[in-house]
């Protein structure tokens, strides 16, 4: 059916750009948050509050990946 492409460069390149984004800023952000609970004395941290913490992050960032790719 000729040299139609399934995705458009242009969505590609909105979310390479999107995932870059969120990849710095949960690393950042994880990493500031590990360095204030380490000021606060904090030396352990509950399993079940990461298992909550990561889920919102995934939906968080599967729902910015509809986003974006909408756009």
């Amino acid at each position: 059916m000729g040299n139609i492409p399934e995705t458009d460069e242009r969505t590609a390149l909105i979310l390479k750009r999107y995932f870059l984004g969120v990849l710095y800023v949960v690393l950042f952000g994880s990493g500031a948050a590990l360095l204030v609970l380490y000021a606060l004395g904090v030396e352990s941290i509950d399993t079940g509050l990461l298992i909550v913490s990561m889920m919102v992050l995934y939906v968080s960032i599967a729902i910015g990946t509809l986003i974006a790719a909408k756009l």
